[in-house]
């Protein structure tokens, strides 16, 4: 009887262990003292990429202004999850308040999320959208930050029809059809999709018929795009009427290729095609102004980065993640749509 009461007694005491584990973890709420400084693991899929880059500046630039409240580390991931997964195999070991996840491999996004569930660390994925959110929606730490790509595409769409207006400039062979090449970013990338897709449809509403002379992945890419461009010209330049681009850093390699061909030099004459990109970069805007890029998208960065910081801050503490901010959930119930400020866009 004295061992029976003895394994009872063990069983009670790992039993109410165990409820009071469970309860911290459902619970969802965090220890962490309100004074104390948030550090913060920021994981970039690419740190040479001019958007994600962009968003790391506005990140450093709350930062000095809240040096007694959070405290950013950046890692780049060099396009490689293998190189990512290393990095927060180091996070998860020295410890971190939060993760802001700008994932490489969409796909991975299930198994990288289980990883960071099981040391119950919040974490943000921002940018890269995972194909199913259903692995965020797993975690109650978890959610994500991102733009919507179906409005983009309209905002281009709407942008190439004011361009098209001029169609002295731009129909080639003056038969009222939009031909174009479609410079995409990744392969079974939801911006991707969704930017390519309600593009088109933008156009077909305004009224403009479309004719796609060639698709191309150019895995967001200036360099990669400029190489591809430059091959589509030489095949199909005579009846290219535009270049529709998933991003500014692929319409700048566009442009470039186009300039070895006379194209889109800022005059006025025959030799202009329609190029449209999304992000309002620096350098886009430039070329904008020179006259030499049709338009472009203007992400709200400075949003995105301050999105990321209030409601990351939310999430350390075990807070709603919406408290005290204007955000709202889509119909997903776990991510924040960032909405776009506007568009750019260059007439003759």
């Amino acid at each position: 009887m004295k061992i029976l009461r003895k394994i009872i007694g063990k069983i009670l005491i790992i039993s109410i262990f165990m409820n009071f584990i469970s309860m911290y973890m459902v619970s969802g709420k965090s220890t962490i003292n309100p004074n104390k400084i948030i550090n913060v693991s920021v994981l970039l899929y690419k740190g040479d990429d001019k958007y994600i880059n962009k968003v790391k500046m506005n990140l450093e630039k709350i930062q000095e202004k809240n040096k007694d409240k959070i405290n950013y580390k950046f890692y780049d991931g060099e396009e490689k999850q293998s190189i990512q997964n290393s990095q927060l195999e180091q996070i998860l070991k020295e410890g971190t308040d939060l993760i802001l996840l700008n994932i490489v491999d969409i796909d991975s996004a299930e198994s990288v999320i289980n990883r960071i569930k099981m040391s119950n660390i919040p974490v943000i994925l921002f940018n890269r959208e995972p194909i199913s959110l259903e692995s965020i929606k797993s975690y109650g730490k978890a959610l994500f930050i991102g733009a919507d790509g179906a409005e983009a595409g309209r905002i281009q769409g709407k942008i190439i029809n004011q361009a098209w207006d001029e169609k002295g400039i731009y129909d080639k062979n003056n038969d009222n059809v939009f031909q174009y090449i479609l410079i995409k970013g990744e392969k079974n990338n939801v911006e991707t999709q969704l930017r390519s897709k309600y593009v088109i449809m933008s156009l077909n509403e305004y009224g403009i018929n479309t004719l796609e002379v060639a698709s191309e992945y150019c895995n967001w890419d200036k360099d990669y795009a400029k190489l591809v461009v430059k091959s589509l010209f030489l095949r199909y330049g005579n009846v290219i009427e535009g270049i529709i681009c998933n991003n500014d850093e692929m319409a700048e390699g566009s442009i470039e290729a186009l300039h070895e061909f006379g194209y889109n030099m800022g005059n006025l004459n025959n030799n202009n095609v329609i190029v449209v990109g999304i992000d309002g970069l620096d350098e886009a805007l430039e070329l904008i102004k020179k006259k030499e890029m049709t338009g472009t998208v203007v992400q709200n960065i400075d949003e995105m980065a301050k999105a990321l910081y209030l409601v990351g801050n939310n999430l350390v503490q075990g807070k709603d993640p919406l408290y005290n901010t204007k955000y709202k959930f889509d119909s997903s119930g776990v991510a924040i749509r960032i909405p776009y400020s506007g568009y750019v866009v260059s007439k003759f």
